[in-house]
């Protein structure tokens, strides 16, 4: 999916009253016409989609991919690995920081 289909998909969920997110947003780095980075500040601009939480897996495994994603807003960062257990965690620890209203604690969080 490319960014900009992403953001128009997400502001129809914002539209229709959504203020608590009931999953993250799982998002790439690298997409046609909006790549990821984009995408995150978009988000992260409109005020109805502030509190969605956003995981970005990207095969871009370098200090300053991780560093950009995170203060363009992004909550968690994980390579894409076969380590599926670091996905479920990232996840789960979103869905939590919804819950508690609290965001994931430590660096666990920001893999």
């Amino acid at each position: 999916m490319d960014g900009e289909l992403s953001i128009k998909n997400t502001r129809s969920i914002a539209r229709l009253g959504a203020t608590v997110f009931a999953d993250p947003s799982l998002t790439a780095l690298e997409m046609p016409r909006l790549d990821g980075f984009q995408l995150i500040a978009r988000i992260r601009r409109e005020a109805t989609l502030r509190g969605l939480p956003i995981v970005v897996l990207s095969s871009r495994t370098s200090q300053g991919a991780r560093d950009r994603a995170l203060a363009a807003g992004a909550n968690v960062f994980l390579p894409k690995s076969r380590h599926r257990r670091n996905l479920v965690a990232a996840v789960a620890a979103c869905l939590l920081q919804r819950e508690d209203g609290e965001p994931p604690a430590g660096e666990s969080a920001r893999h």
